[in-house]
């Protein structure tokens, strides 16, 4: 079933969202949205932040792909170390300087 409640954009473009979807979808102060435009709709969705745990079971998912595409590739755990340390020795020539600290340039 589709509801349809209307509200109004105040003078400094802000919109009360009508309090049966608040109480419904548990939205309260200092909820943070996404907003997308879409054929001419705004599509408007909660952000959420997932639970640790959930991020502990995709995150481990994700290794287990990685590991399983790096040995049906023929990669070896030590193969995977030296391309890391290569791609970090890249990264730290690539850092601009940094300043020295106070103490440093009064010597």
């Amino acid at each position: 079933m589709i509801e349809v409640l209307t509200a109004r954009m105040s003078s400094k473009g802000q919109v009360v969202i009508p309090e049966p979807f608040r109480s419904r979808y548990g939205w309260g102060p200092n909820t943070s949205f996404t907003f997308t435009a879409l054929d001419g709709s705004l599509i408007m969705q909660p952000v959420v932040v997932p639970k640790e745990s959930d991020l502990r079971r995709r995150f481990g998912a994700l290794i287990r792909k990685c590991r399983e595409d790096a040995m049906a590739a023929g990669l070896t755990p030590a193969d995977i170390e030296e391309t890391i340390a290569e791609v970090r020795a890249e990264r730290r020539q690539k850092r601009p300087a940094t300043s020295l600290h106070a103490d440093e340039r009064d010597a």
